[in-house]
C-alpha cells in the first residue's frame, strides 16, 4: 500500500504525456477496472498448490484448437480444419496436451473465441460424450470476434464438445488450467437456472420468463438445490452470466443475496448486444446470488457450470474493485485510482482474430517476466464497447511504467 501514492504520481504523468502524444497521431486511449471477486485459482507459479483441496493448476496458456487455416496449435492437432457450420460440433482432445496431463483432470479452464461469423448465434462448450445442454457459453453477432472463459467437465476420452447454433464460425481454444478428478470443485454439466425471456425454459421451470429487468432491478436468484447443485454446503457456485437484448448501456453486478451491493461489475454492455462472461460468486442468504442490472431494461441468462463447497480452500468474496484508471473513480482502498487511460493500438494494427478493424488488442497483457509474454488473448477490445472477459494468471500482475518498445507496444499473433 506504501507504493500505490508514487504508482498514481507516476501513471498520471505517464498517462497525460502518453495521451498527449497519442492523440496528436490519432491513435485512441482506454480505460481500464479490475474487481476482485477472491479468485483463489490464481497461483504464484504453474504448479498446484501441494494440500490445497482445491487442486487447481494454473498453466502457460496453450493453443488447442484454432480452426483458421494456416494457424498452428500446441501440438499441430485440431489446426486449419476450417469454419465450424450451423450446427457442428468439434470433438477436442484436451488431455495429455499443452501441459494437462492424460490421467486424474476432472475440469480443465479455456479460453474459447468464436471468430469471423457469418451469422448470430452462440457456442456451448459441454463434455464429450453427454447430451448437449440447453445453454451457452458464449454469444457472438455477425462478424463479430467474441471470448469467453469456460470451466468445463471433461468427457469421454479425454475430450470436451464445442457446438456452433448458427452459421459458419472460427473456433480458437486456449487451455489456461485444470481441475484434477479429486478436488473439491464440482464441475456440472451446463444447467440454465435463469432465464428472463419469454418462452425460454430453465432446467426446473423457475425463473423463466419474468421478463427483462429494468433499470436497477435485482434479481434473486435460487442456485443450490438446482441443476446438480446440493441444497446444502455451497459456498460459491460458478455461473455463465449473459445479458441480451439491453435497451441500455451499462452492467451487471452479480453479488451474494443479503449483502450490500458492491462497487463492482461483472460484464458490461451496450445497447442492443448480446455479452456474456463467467462469474464465480458466494452464495448469500436463502442460497441465493443477487443480479443487478445498471441501466435500461436488459433480458438475463445465468448457466450454473460449478460449485465449490463452504469447506474448500477457496474462499469467495465480496467483489471488490482494485483498480479503476477513470477520473473520479473510486476502489475499495482509493489505490490505483484515477491514474488516467492507457494507450491503444491505431486500427488495422491487430492481426488475427482481430481482423476486423473494429477489434483491437488490449495493451496490458499478463506475463510471467519480461522476456515471456502471455500473446494468447484474454479479452478484445472493441471501439466504443466495454466487454470485460474473467481471467487467471499465474502470477501478480505488475505495472509497468518505463519506456521504450517492450514496455509501451503490445504483442500480437
Amino acid at each position: 500500500m506504501e507504493q500505490a501514492p508514487r504508482f498514481e504520481r507516476l501513471s498520471r504523468t505517464f498517462a497525460m504525456r502518453r495521451a498527449t502524444r497519442l492523440r496528436r497521431s490519432g491513435i485512441g486511449v482506454v480505460c481500464a477496472f479490475v474487481a476482485f471477486t477472491g479468485l483463489a485459482i490464481s497461483l504464484a507459479s504453474p504448479v498446484s498448490a501441494a494440500g490445497d483441496d482445491v487442486g487447481y493448476t494454473s498453466l502457460q496458456p496453450a493453443r488447442l484448437l484454432d480452426t483458421r487455416a494456416g494457424s498452428p496449435t500446441i501440438d499441430g492437432a485440431f489446426a486449419g480444419g476450417g469454419a465450424l457450420g450451423q450446427g457442428g460440433v468439434v470433438n477436442l482432445t484436451v488431455v495429455g496436451r499443452g501441459n494437462v496431463p492424460t490421467t486424474g483432470v476432472g475440469a480443465v479452464v479455456l479460453n474459447v473465441t468464436a471468430t469471423s461469423p457469418t451469422a448470430s448465434g452462440f457456442v456451448t462448450v459441454y463434455p464429450y460424450g453427454a447430451q448437449r445442454p440447453n445453454a451457452s457459453n458464449l454469444n457472438f453477432v455477425t462478424a463479430q470476434t467474441t471470448p469467453n472463459l469456460v470451466i468445463t467437465k471433461v468427457g469421454a476420452n479425454g475430450q470436451v464438445a464445442l457446438f456452433n447454433s448458427a452459421g459458419n464460425t472460427h473456433l480458437v481454444a486456449d487451455v489456461v488450467g485444470w481441475f484434477p478428478s479429486s478436488s473439491s470443485y464440482t464441475s456440472l454439466l451446463p444447467a440454465r437456472l435463469l432465464d428472463t425471456r419469454a418462452g425460454s425454459p430453465t432446467i426446473d421451470g423457475a425463473f423463466a420468463g419474468g421478463g427483462a429487468l429494468g433499470q436497477g432491478g435485482v434479481v434473486n436468484l435460487t442456485v443450490v438445490g438446482r441443476g446438480n447443485v446440493p441444497a446444502t454446503g455451497v459456498g460459491a457456485v460458478v455461473l455463465n452470466v449473459t445479458a441480451t437484448s439491453p435497451t441500455a448501456s451499462g452492467f451487471v453486478t452479480v453479488y451474494p443475496t443479503g449483502t450490500q451491493r458492491p462497487n463492482a461489475s461483472n460484464l458490461n454492455f451496450v445497447t442492443g448486444q448480446t455479452t456474456p462472461n463467467l462469474v464465480i460468486t458466494k452464495v448469500g442468504a436463502n442460497g441465493q446470488v443477487a443480479l443487478f442490472n445498471s441501466a435500461g431494461n436488459t433480458h438475463l441468462i445465468a448457466d450454473v457450470v460449478g460449485w465449490f463447497p463452504s469447506s474448500s480452500s477457496y474462499t469467495s468474496l465480496q467483489p471488490a474493485r482494485l483498480l479503476d484508471t477513470r477520473a473520479g473513480s473510486p476502489t475499495i482502498d482509493g489505490a490505483f485510482a484515477g491514474g488516467g487511460a492507457r494507450w491503444r493500438p491505431r486500427p488495422g494494427r491487430c492481426r488475427e482474430p482481430h481482423r476486423r478493424w473494429t477489434w483491437q488488442c488490449p495493451h496490458n497483457w499478463c506475463w510471467r517476466s519480461r522476456a515471456q509474454r502471455h500473446r494468447h488473448q484474454s479479452n478484445c477490445i472493441r471501439i466504443r464497447h466495454r466487454l470485460p472477459n474473467w481471467h487467471a494468471t499465474t502470477q501478480r500482475i505488475k505495472p509497468q511504467l518505463r519506456h521504450g518498445t517492450n514496455h509501451t507496444k503490445p504483442r500480437h499473433h
